[in-house]
């Protein structure tokens, strides 16, 4: 070596100290591998089982076993692995409260020499607990609680930036726990529930990387009677300090449930997202790609959560895919109706997208809809104050045109809830909008909008009460034939035009009993057991068992109804109270659409007071009492000819004997009466009839049960317009021919006695006396006339 070159003289001293140091890295070594082999040949750890087992006993007052040897090992891995290891249960429990099969942890020794931890994957095999409540209420593992007493002042906590520096020098090869076991048993409830054959694992864990992890397991629960399997796995990432957020990503979770008391056994269900970004600065959350399915049934979303750790306000967005409406069945249970078919509804579909605020109280559902089969019906919507006792709720709802009749035939519904129509093209087209409202127990629909086939209606309608149930409404429809909505009647066809069976007609004591009702009913164009009617409107009040329909107003066969019906229905019998007023109604096309009556006609002025009692019209008829008007202008009687009935009467006062022809009818210019009407009984002392050649008048009564009748009428020609009844009628001018009129109404029979009226002739054979007569029957004439004028001013 050149001692006068410094160049090699450094060199050679570097050599130098390498040799060194390499014999001192041996020697350690060296003395590191005797450390490892002496502390295994002398450091045995079953020679602490005892002591263990001891202090444990001590400590908890319970019974642990080590059943199976340790073992331990140093280099490279400081580790130790355990065999059945068993901790008994607290007195008065039954079967041991841990258990563990195998166990192994272990680390390597270099890096922890280096101030590092890494952690070889953590296997634990066999894992069981049991957790217990006994009939007392007390849990099996609270005396392994040490209560521990709080300092009177807690210490002031400094705030500052979390140091990660020691996390990020560790290490863990990940956990892998199989075989393991959780069960609960509480006496207080009888519930009994077990988690079997539960696997996890977990990814190498270092600080700053994701974390994969998937589970397993299978459970079983005693109520309900329920078992199934969950799995799940997914990626979990912290980023502290820069970002300050937990990530869990890639999830997907799966549940499989069995059970009696499920409706559709087996259950699948399935959720799963792509992203999910809890922000520790935000203080929120974001989830994104959500993606499910509940059954048959696919579901997908995202999710935006503010304020998270107090009152969080949350953004939805959630929608499902096409689905069938079998889906539905698990979540129905025993609420549907026997005999339901839901795949009748076809193909399902929805659409929740809104938002929700715990701190204001309030949710909104901007975007709310349902997709079926047969329609669609939209519900964007509002809740304040929600979950208190001022809670409201508003909505919009929308259902498009759909066939009611169509759907409940296909859901298998139809007998059920479809009822049975004369017309059996009604209820094909039904569609609904309106706003509707709830808070507390009242319920509105406000701005109705509704269309029943060929019908439309608007209003509204609320329910002030629930319970009891309180009724207000105000409703307007545009036309409608009530008719077509009627039951056929099930003993004979149904014919156009039937007549109406009033004493059939019950009054609905039920429906009034214990109800609250209160609103008004306007209709445009109606038809109502055969009669046409046009601008209806009545008035509905029903309270304390008692209901008052008032008014009832029409306009009708070119004139005006109008009146008002009470019904007492708070005591066995109801009692009935009507006022009916008919104005200048044409009344053959009255009676004969309701009726079939063809009979009668003539303009219609008809006032009437009533009140009776009974459960039908068949029985109130005969308990009627009150007071009728009844006056008819320009009609006629069909089926009976008077003036061919006078003119055969009369013919022996003829010389040729002639007889008029029989017309079939009876045309009058004017008919009335009025009275007073005493159990079901109208008793008349004004009758009045003048036809194109006679007069009638007198008195009798009619029945309002039978319409039966007995009038004791004077018959008397109208002067010149008496001509013709018979080839001589001169001799019976200003004479009164007496008459019994019985029969109906509508088919009257008449009983002349000439007898009288022969008498009367052959005590007056002058000129004088007829033109007496004359005047008497002008005077006559007038005086019926004026009568039936104040008939119709009344």
């Amino acid at each position: 070596m050149d001692a006068s070159n410094p160049r090699a003289k450094e060199a050679f001293t570097m050599r130098k100290l390498a040799i060194v140091l390499g014999i001192l890295l041996a020697a350690l070594l060296a003395l590191l591998a005797i450390a490892v082999v002496a502390v295994s040949l002398l450091f045995d750890p079953n020679d602490y089982r005892e002591d263990i087992e001891q202090a444990v006993r001590d400590a908890t007052g319970r019974e642990l076993r080590i059943e199976e040897d340790l073992s331990l090992s140093v280099f490279p891995w400081l580790g130790v692995e355990t065999g059945r290891v068993v901790l008994g249960n607290a007195e008065g429990f039954e079967g041991d409260f841990f258990r563990l099969d195998a166990a192994d942890v272990r680390l390597r020794l270099i890096p922890l020499i280096r101030g590092r931890l890494e952690v070889a994957e953590i296997r634990v095999d066999g894992l069981q607990l049991h957790l217990a409540v006994n009939a007392d209420g007390v849990g099996n593992w609270e005396d392994l609680i040490v209560e521990v007493d709080e300092p009177a002042e807690a210490p002031p906590v400094e705030e500052g930036e979390l140091d990660l520096a020691a996390l990020e020098a560790i290490t863990v090869g990940g956990l892998r726990l199989s075989n393991a076991a959780l069960s609960w048993r509480d006496e207080t409830t009888g519930l009994q529930a077990e988690a079997s054959n539960w696997a996890l694992r977990l990814g190498e864990i270092r600080w700053g990387d994701p974390l994969n992890f998937d589970t397993g397991l299978d459970f079983r629960l005693n109520e309900p009677a329920m078992s199934g399997r969950f799995e799940g796995e997914g990626l979990l990432l912290a980023v502290l300090n820069d970002e300050n957020r937990i990530y869990l990503n890639d999830m997907a979770f799966r549940l499989d449930l069995e059970g009696e008391d499920l409706p559709d056994s087996p259950l699948a269900m399935r959720l799963g997202w792509d992203s999910l970004v809890m922000d520790m600065d935000a203080d929120g959350l974001a989830l994104e790609g959500l993606v499910g399915r509940l059954g048959d049934m696919p579901f997908g979303g995202e999710v935006v959560v503010a304020r998270l750790s107090e009152a969080p306000a949350v953004d939805f967005r959630l929608a499902s895919g096409e689905f069938p409406a079998t889906a539905l069945a698990p979540f129905l249970d025993d609420a549907a109706p026997e005999g339901l078919r839901l795949q009748g509804l076809g193909e399902l579909s929805w659409r929740l997208a809104g938002q929700l605020d715990l701190g204001s109280e309030e949710l909104v559902l901007g975007d709310g809809w349902l997709n079926f089969g047969h329609g669609r019906v939209e519900f964007p919507t509002r809740i304040t104050a929600l979950g208190s006792e001022e809670q409201r709720i508003q909505s919009t709802l929308r259902l498009s045109e759909f066939s009611p009749r169509a759907l409940l035939e296909a859901i298998g519904l139809a007998d059920e809830f479809l009822p049975e129509t004369r017309d059996p093209d009604v209820l094909t087209r039904f569609s609904l909008t309106a706003a509707f409202g709830m808070q507390g127990e009242s319920l509105s629909l406000e701005d109705m909008d509704i269309v029943l086939d060929d019908s439309r209606i608007t209003g509204q309608l609320r329910l002030p009460s629930l319970e009891p149930l309180a009724l207000r409404f105000d409703l307007g429809l545009d036309a409608i034939d009530l008719d077509r909505y009627t039951a056929p009647d099930e003993d004979a066809p149904v014919v156009e035009g039937e007549p109406l069976d009033l004493d059939a007609i019950e009054i609905p004591v039920d429906a009034i009993r214990g109800q609250d009702v209160d609103g008004r009913l306007r209709i445009d164009r109606l038809q109502l057991a055969g009669m046409n009617l046009e601008s209806v409107e009545a008035g509905v009040r029903i309270a304390d068992d008692r209901l008052r329909l008032a008014p009832i107003d029409a306009r009708l066969y070119g004139g005006r109804q109008s009146g008002e019906l009470l019904v007492d229905a708070s005591g066995d019998e109801p009692v009935i109270r009507f006022t009916e007023r008919l104005s200048d109604v044409r009344i053959a096309g009255l009676l004969g659409d309701l009726f079939n009556i063809e009979q009668l006609s003539g303009l219609a002025n008809v006032h009437m007071e009533l009140s009776g009692r009974g459960r039908t019209v068949g029985e109130l008829r005969p308990t009627l009492n009150g007071n009728m008007r009844l006056a008819f202008d320009e009609g006629a009687v069909e089926g009976t000819d008077l003036a061919h009935e006078f003119s055969r009467a009369t013919r022996s006062l003829r010389e040729d004997r002639s007889v008029r022809e029989d017309r079939g009818r009876t045309p009058f210019s004017a008919l009335g009466l009025s009275g007073t009407v005493e159990e079901g009984r109208l008793v008349s002392e004004d009758f009045a009839l003048i036809t194109e050649g006679l007069m009638l008048s007198g008195g009798g009564w009619l029945s309002l049960v039978d319409l039966s009748m007995d009038y004791r009428l004077g018959a008397r020609l109208r002067g010149e317009a008496g001509a013709g009844m018979g080839a001589d009628d001169g001799q019976l001018q200003g004479r009164e021919l007496a008459l019994r009129m019985t029969g109906t109404p509508l088919a009257p029979r008449f009983s002349f006695d000439t007898d009288r009226l022969l008498r009367q002739l052959a005590e007056e054979r002058t000129r004088d006396t007829r033109e007496r007569a004359r005047e008497e029957a002008r005077e006559t004439e007038e005086e019926l006339r004026q009568r039936l004028r104040d008939m119709r001013r009344r």
